[in-house]
Order: structure tokens, then sequence, then C-alpha cells
């Protein structure tokens, strides 16, 4: 018999942790790909620095989207 912990989170929310889950996996891979089509055709540095100029504003608007309604810790009192 096992037991089942309900932490309270719909099943919305957790097919929309999914998709975020897939989606980045996904970018992740598009990522690799657009490093290996690019080669030796850019420097490294340039490489990282348009990593850095894409995925921080990127961050910045998903967590404001998110901002309240995802909690990533989790709820401090189970830790307690």
């Amino acid at each position: 018999d096992v037991d089942v912990i309900d932490d309270g989170v719909g099943s919305a929310m957790k097919a929309v942790a999914v998709l975020v889950t897939t989606s980045g996996a996904a970018m992740a891979g598009m990522a690799y790909v657009c490093v290996r089509k690019i080669g030796d055709q850019a420097d490294a540095v340039v490489m990282v620095f348009y990593y850095g100029v894409l995925s921080l504003p990127l961050t910045a608007i998903g967590s404001k989207l998110l901002l309240g309604t995802w909690n990533v810790l989790g709820d401090i009192r189970h830790f307690s």
C-alpha cells in the first residue's frame, strides 16, 4: 500500500509543469543544434554572449508571468 501525499497542486498546474519541462528540454536541444550548426563560424565568446542576451529576458518574462502561482521552493513547513 502506497501513501500518496496530497500536495494541493491541481492537475492543471501539473500539466503546466510537464509542458514547461518538455519545452525546456526542446529548447535545450535547439540550442545544441544551433551551436553545432554555427561551429567554427563564430567565436565561443559570441555564442555565450548571445545565450545570455536571449535567456535573461526570457527568464525574466517567464518569472514575472508565473510569479505567485508557481511555488518553486515548495512549502517551507515541510522542511521543519
